[in-house]
C-alpha cells in the first residue's frame, strides 16, 4: 500500500505480466518485464508503483529472474487484478495500464480521483482474432473465444475513448484507435540499447560482400517455432527458392511446438544443405551478433502482434522481408526498410527473396536504413519519450 503521505508524484503501473511467486523478502518476476519496469523508474521523475497480481503457473519464455524487493527500483504492490484497491492509486500523478476486461473501469476512476489514465494498447481486433483463431484446438473453443473477444471489445473501446490517452505499440492499435482517442503516442517496442546496434563500418562492410555476389544471400528467422510464427511456411519458401536455383542460406533460431516437425519437413525434403534450425541463443552475447552477419530476416507471421523481433532485427542492419501482417505494414511504412507480400502465400515470398537475391544494392540500402531506423528508436529513447507524455499530462 501507499506510504502514508507521501507526495503526488507516483506513477502507477497497471500491466498483464503476473508475479510469478514473492517468497518472504524475494520475488521471482519475467526478466523482460523488470526491464521495463526499470525504464519507467529510470525516467519517472518520482516513485514508480509496480501494481501486479500473482501467479505460480505462470511461465514465460523470456526466462524469470529473483529479485530482493528492497532492491527494486520501483515499489511493488501485489493484490487481486480482479479486486483492485483504488486506494494504490490516490497519491498517483498519472496511471499506466494495459487493455483488457481488468482495466476498463480505471479511466472513469481516474477522472474520479482527478489522476490522468493512460492505456497501452498493442494487439489490434484483427491481431486478437487471427492470434485466437491460430491457438485455438478446435472449431467450439475457437467459436467460444471470438464470441467472448466480441462481447468485450465495445466495453474496450468505451474505456479507450474515456481514456487520457494511450500509448501504442506499433501502428495497427496506433491506426485502429485514431477516432475514438486523439492523444495517442506510437512506439516500436524492443529491448535494444545503444550498445547493440550494429557498427556502421560493420554494416558498411557486410553489405559490400553482400552487393559483390560473392557469397550464398544468408537469411534467417528467430523466435518461437510455433503456429502463431508461421514457422513451417519457412520450409515451403525454401523449396521454391530451391526450384528457382536461387543460392541461399536459411538458418532458424529458436524452439518451440513445432521444432520436432520443421525438422522432419526439412529432412524429408532433403533441405539439409540449405535450412539449418538452430538452439535458442542467449541474446545480447549470441543472438544479435549472429544476426549482424546475415542479409535479410524472412518473416511468415501470419498474425500482426508487435514483436520485438522486428526492431531488434532492423538494430542489426538487417532489413526484414515477409508476409503483410498489420506489424510489418506499420514497420515498412516507417522504416523503409522491409518488403512483404500477401499473407499465407510462401510462394510469394519466396519469389521476393528471389528478387532481392539479384537486387542486392536495394538490400544494401534497406540495411542502411534500418539502422538509422533502430538508432531513432532504441530501448532508453522509446522509453523515454513514453515518459515524457505521461510527465505532460500528469504537469510534472
Amino acid at each position: 500500500m501507499p506510504v502514508a503521505g507521501a507526495s503526488r508524484g507516483c506513477l502507477a503501473v497497471v500491466l498483464h505480466c503476473p508475479i510469478v511467486a514473492v517468497r518472504g523478502d524475494s520475488v521471482e518476476l519475467s526478466a523482460k518485464f523488470l526491464e521495463e519496469i526499470e525504464r519507467y523508474a529510470k525516467f519517472w521523475p518520482g516513485t514508480v508503483r509496480l501494481i501486479a497480481f500473482e501467479d505460480p503457473n505462470w511461465a514465460t519464455s523470456f526466462g524469470t529472474t529473483i529479485r530482493k524487493i528492497e532492491s527494486l527500483p520501483f515499489e511493488l504492490v501485489v493484490q487481486s487484478h480482479d479486486d483492485l484497491d483504488e486506494r494504490v492509486f490516490h497519491d498517483a500523478a498519472a496511471v499506466l495500464c494495459g487493455i483488457g476486461h481488468r482495466y476498463d473501469h480505471l479511466a472513469e476512476m481516474g477522472r474520479g480521483l482527478g489522476v490522468p489514465v493512460v492505456y497501452v494498447a498493442e494487439w489490434s481486433r484483427r491481431t486478437q482474432n487471427v492470434i485466437t483463431a491460430i491457438d485455438s484446438p478446435n472449431a467450439f473453443v475457437k467459436a467460444r473465444r471470438l464470441f467472448w473477444l466480441w462481447r468485450q471489445r465495445r466495453r474496450i473501446r468505451k474505456s479507450i475513448a474515456a481514456a487520457t490517452a494511450l500509448q501504442c505499440n506499433g501502428t495497427p492499435t496506433f491506426d485502429e484507435y485514431a477516432q475514438l482517442n486523439p492523444q495517442r503516442l506510437l512506439y516500436f517496442d524492443s529491448r535494444i540499447t545503444d550498445d547493440l546496434l550494429i557498427n556502421r563500418e560493420e554494416l558498411d562492410g557486410r553489405t559490400a560482400r553482400l552487393v559483390e555476389g560473392a557469397h550464398p544471400i544468408q537469411l534467417v528467422f528467430t523466435g518461437r517455432l510455433t503456429p502463431t510464427k508461421g514457422v513451417l511456411d519457412l520450409v515451403a519458401v525454401a523449396i521454391e527458392l530451391r526450384n528457382r536455383e536461387v543460392d541461399f542460406k536459411l538458418s532458424i533460431v529458436g524452439d518451440g511446438d513445432l521444432v520436432d516437425e520443421l525438422r522432419a519437413r526439412i529432412v524429408r525434403h532433403q533441405l539439409g544443405s540449405l535450412m539449418t534450425v538452430l538452439a535458442p541463443k542467449q541474446f545480447r552475447s549470441e543472438l544479435i551478433p549472429f544476426v549482424q552477419q546475415m542479409d535479410l530476416f524472412v518473416c511468415p507471421h501470419p498474425q500482426g502482434d508487435p514483436s520485438c523481433t522486428y526492431l531488434e532485427t532492423l538494430a542489426c542492419g538487417v532489413p526484414i522481408v515477409g508476409y503483410a501482417n498489420e506489424a510489418l505494414e506499420g514497420v515498412a511504412r516507417h522504416s523503409h526498410a522491409a518488403w512483404h507480400v500477401p499473407l499465407g502465400k510462401p510462394s510469394a515470398l519466396a519469389a521476393e527473396i528471389a528478387r532481392l537475391a539479384i537486387a542486392r544494392a536495394e538490400v544494401s540500402a534497406a540495411s542502411i536504413a534500418a539502422l538509422q531506423f533502430a538508432t531513432e528508436h532504441t530501448f532508453d529513447k522509446t522509453y523515454g519519450r513514453r515518459v515524457d507524455q505521461l510527465r505532460q499530462l500528469a504537469g510534472i
